[in-house]
């Protein structure tokens, strides 16, 4: 990705991140907040084994009422970074905040940015990308061959519910090209998108 790539790219996420907080701030992402005691939560990806070029949300662990949904990436090659919504039923889940813990971008090798932010009621805005270096030096992507972790979600059920659907939505994914060192978005209609179901009893 050349300097100026880079800054769109970043802009384009500071857009993005500045739309969540204007929504929290003016009440976005709110509801019931109560937890009836004994509800248990569980989580079935939609892809439990994903192919190449696919953005998935993986098997979640769950302790009662709490589950952590991480989102992975499997088979991109030379992946630089990503920003997409996450939807879901705001009336029988709440999000609950992130880890970036092991994320598959942070190799050392780069300055990453990786977060994740209530907007409106049933949606949480993501990004998550490394950045060039100062002075235009050029930063590489990362080859990701198996199924690795980028960032994990945590939520918490509100009630029992049948099927809450979660769910990809406002999606971009940037990769590198080493030879001509230059970033650009690959076409979603070369990835495949893969959600969960969340239940609750």
């Amino acid at each position: 990705m050349n300097r100026q790539r880079n800054i769109g790219w970043l802009a384009s996420i500071s857009v993005l991140l500045v739309g969540a907080m204007l929504s929290v701030a003016c009440g976005g992402g709110g509801g019931n907040t109560v937890t009836p005691p004994g509800l248990s939560a569980s989580w079935t990806p939609a892809n439990a084994n994903p192919g190449a070029m696919t953005l998935s949300m993986g098997a979640a662990s769950a302790s009662g009422s709490n589950f952590s949904v991480p989102v992975q990436v499997t088979g991109i090659d030379d992946f630089f970074g990503t920003a997409f919504r996450v939807n879901f039923d705001a009336a029988t889940a709440a999000f609950s905040g992130f880890s970036a813990v092991g994320s598959v971008i942070d190799d050392g090798g780069a300055v990453v940015l990786i977060s994740a932010t209530l907007g409106n009621p049933g949606e949480v805005l993501v990004f998550a990308t490394r950045q060039q270096g100062q002075g235009g030096v050029y930063v590489p992507g990362v080859d990701i061959n198996a199924t690795s972790t980028l960032i994990t979600l945590n939520f918490r059920a509100l009630t029992a519910t049948g099927a809450n659907t979660f769910t990809f939505s406002n999606r971009q994914v940037e990769a590198c090209n080493d030879g001509t060192q230059t970033c650009s978005d690959i076409p979603d209609v070369n990835l495949t998108w893969s959600g969960g179901t969340m239940r609750a009893n």
